[in-house]
């Protein structure tokens, strides 16, 4: 199933982060376009994980999810 939201992007007001597994058998590629798509999206690539980031690369995982949670150039419109 394939659902295409490009025609909606200009009304999308939240910030998103799309973290990748360097690992994961699915290709960067739909990611980094999701990541173009949407504005204020960030694509961050978390090396050496797999299916489960969390546990192969908690360290990283979390800090990619803290640095997006914390980042203070993210405005409330």
């Amino acid at each position: 199933m394939t659902v295409d939201l490009r025609h909606s992007r200009e009304e999308t007001r939240a910030y998103e982060c799309f973290p990748h597994l360097d690992g994961s058998a699915t290709p960067a590629r739909p990611g980094l376009d999701l990541t173009d798509a949407v504005p204020n999206a960030r694509f961050v690539l978390i090396p050496d994980a797999g299916h489960l980031p969390m546990r192969e690369a908690p360290d990283e995982t979390f800090s990619v999810i803290d640095a997006f949670l914390t980042d203070e150039t993210l405005t409330k419109d």
